[in-house]
């Protein structure tokens, strides 16, 4: 989290607009805490509040995870594009990689390029199942910090075939309001 907003405050020195975008409602209350305990300037973007927003300047935008998918957020990033370059930095992959897809698919609509990064914890439920603890273990052994990101295509392939691997499990999905809960109702063993 930490790292991603650090990112988020480098866009905004540099003229860009963030614009943050979570999965479950629990990632936006504790991304809405962090970064109000960070003093960082930022705008909740809510259904209803688009020409508020877009009013901002100098801001982190943290899209209402309600929002994912819907027009009035592909109306309010085209507004955006027109200010300024703009970058969605999405905390966390959705578990199933094809609804992600389709989010994904739905933004490409859009005329101007999005520049796109998704940031992960090996902390969350999703690298847990996956003995996130080895990987962990190495980055210790190795010197590295929490907040130290670790950007390798042997590491995006193989979250993209755990991703899979999980959506093969799910066959009826069940909506949660954290990515912990939707592994307990989902997953079960």
């Amino acid at each position: 989290m930490q790292g991603m907003i650090t990112d988020a405050l480098l866009l905004i020195k540099a003229n860009e607009i963030p614009v943050v975008i979570c999965n479950f409602s629990d990632n936006q209350e504790r991304l809405h805490y962090f970064l109000s305990g960070y003093k960082a300037p930022y705008f909740l973007v809510e259904k209803g509040n688009e020409d508020e927003a877009w009013q901002q300047s100098q801001v982190v935008y943290l899209v209402d995870w309600r929002m994912n998918g819907s027009t009035q957020l592909l109306d309010f990033l085209t507004r955006l594009l027109k200010k300024s370059k703009t970058h969605l930095l999405f905390f966390g992959h959705y578990p199933l990689p094809t609804k992600e897809k389709k989010f994904l698919d739905q933004l490409s609509v859009i005329q101007s390029p999005l520049t796109k990064t998704f940031y992960s914890s090996l902390d969350e439920p999703s690298f847990r199942i996956f003995t996130s603890g080895d990987i962990i273990s190495l980055m210790e052994k190795l010197g590295m910090k929490d907040e130290e990101a670790i950007s390798h295509a042997m590491v995006t392939k193989a979250m993209e075939r755990a991703r899979e691997k999980i959506e093969d499990k799910v066959k009826l999905e069940q909506e949660a309001s954290s990515e912990k809960e939707w592994f307990q109702k989902n997953m079960k063993r």
